[in-house]
């Protein structure tokens, strides 16, 4: 199993729905501050370069190559974050490149055995681990260490 690389400053962020965006803001800016560079789906970047954060923006999945799945592909990228847009008035539209684009993208980071986070909550807690302790930091330790 592939380690998490350290060194390996990017991330893909493909964020659904304007409410994922918000949460995921404040997080973003750590990404820059830790020197991360940013590569987005369409609408993400928009939204990040809104909001001051430069990103490098990539085509969603279903969309011609060069596109999200070449980056993952490459692995260019140290770990994704792949939040879905769960509201009702998405879920109920049913758009098939949306759903299809998720998958895809969830699908191929697993494949190439790139940490995803598809959860907010933990996406975040994970880029603030990143700002807070560094390598020197994080031994390993057994599992009864820790009991």
């Amino acid at each position: 199993m592939q380690e998490f690389d350290f060194n390996k400053k990017s991330v893909l962020l493909a964020l659904g729905g304007p409410l994922n965006k918000a949460k995921f803001l404040e997080t973003a800016k750590i990404l820059l501050k830790l020197n991360y560079k940013i590569f987005a789906t369409d609408t993400t970047a928009e939204f990040l370069r809104k909001e001051k954060i430069e990103c490098e923006v990539v085509r969603k999945a279903y969309q011609v190559s060069p596109n999200a799945l070449d980056i993952i592909e490459g692995k260019k990228v140290s770990f994704v974050v792949n939040l879905s847009n769960t509201s009702s008035a998405a879920l109920e539209r049913k758009v098939d490149n949306v759903i299809t684009d998720g998958f895809r993208i969830r699908r191929a980071t697993i494949d190439n055995q790139i940490p995803l986070f598809t959860d907010l909550n933990l996406g975040r807690a994970f880029i603030k681990a990143l700002e807070h302790y560094n390598l020197e930091n994080l031994g390993i330790k057994s599992y009864k260490e820790y009991l």
